[in-house]
């Protein structure tokens, strides 16, 4: 019986400098190659997070994901019979941070972290496998598609059934499922670099998004307009498009009656969300560049 893949994730983490894109590539020197960051994902760990994670370490870089670039497989040369499967993003530094590559400290993973022109980068790495991931980041460069802040669109956790409770619908609390999707789904928003956190105004929604918004210090902007109650088509069809093109990264917490007029007008009609499943949609000037459905 063959052993399952190595799971790992991974970024094309690049920034604008001196009036060209630039990609961020590390050097191991017990390997002596050039690759892009990425790493093996922890028990329990969601790729999202560990792409993070593993830029981080990699380079002491932080970053906000933008859309995913491509899942590949391969057999490492030194493990006959194992294969990787690797998750690739686009990266790109939280402000501030992109120069701490400058001033990285070598140690015995990687020994050095270098900025290098899009137009180069595809030389300098050692593996065709990464050229092409790089291939997938310059055709999304040519289309600026790379440029879109997220909105995270929620559907919030597990709650108490409402047969079994006897209070307003709207005050029913998550149960200790949803509670810990609720945490699990903090650490996904982080990976988002989410700063504008809108929700119905249910407990329950409330509940999803607290823990995030605990720990990155935002203010948790509770709406009608997204419950269950207080929804009306036209008025989410216009909240909507005002998301598209506002500029944050945004997380929108909301109910499973309202989640199909909000996909339909993110171009995913009939897409369903599970308890405490994310769709996270990349735009750029109002229109949409990309999904991918997330779960904690």
């Amino acid at each position: 019986m063959s052993e399952p893949p190595i799971e790992a994730a991974g970024a094309v983490v690049w920034r604008e400098h001196a009036g060209e894109v630039q990609v961020l590539v590390i050097h191991r020197d017990r390997y002596g190659d050039w690759s892009l960051p990425k790493g093996k994902l922890d028990a329990g760990e969601h790729e999202v997070t560990a792409a993070v994670r593993e830029v981080h370490e990699e380079t002491g870089v932080a970053v906000r994901l933008g859309p995913l670039l491509t899942r590949l497989e391969y057999h490492p040369q030194r493990t006959p019979g194992v294969s990787k499967r690797v998750a690739y993003w686009c990266a790109r530094p939280l402000d501030g941070t992109g120069d701490a590559a400058d001033a990285y400290q070598p140690n015995h993973e990687v020994d050095a972290v270098r900025w290098i022109g899009l137009s180069e980068v595809g030389a300098t790495l050692t593996y065709p496998r990464d050229a092409a991931v790089v291939g997938r980041f310059r055709t999304l460069v040519r289309t600026r598609a790379h440029l879109g802040a997220p909105i995270v669109v929620l559907r919030h956790g597990a709650a108490t059934p409402r047969k079994a409770w006897d209070g307003p619908d709207r005050t029913r609390p998550l149960t200790d499922d949803g509670r810990a999707q609720a945490e699990r789904v903090a650490a996904l928003l982080g990976a988002y670099a989410v700063h504008r956190v809108l929700t119905s105004d249910a407990e329950r929604c409330i509940a999803t998004v607290r823990p995030y918004a605990s720990v990155a210090g935002v203010v948790v902007d509770e709406n009608a307009q997204w419950s269950e109650d207080g929804a009306e088509r036209a008025r989410v069809r216009e909240g909507v498009q005002s998301l598209l093109v506002d500029t944050a990264p945004t997380v929108l917490c909301t109910h499973r009656p309202v989640l199909p007029w909000v996909l339909e007008e993110l171009g995913r009609p009939g897409h369903r969300l599970a308890p405490g499943e994310a769709m996270v949609t990349h735009r750029r000037e109002g229109a949409v560049v990309g999904t991918e459905s997330v779960t904690p």
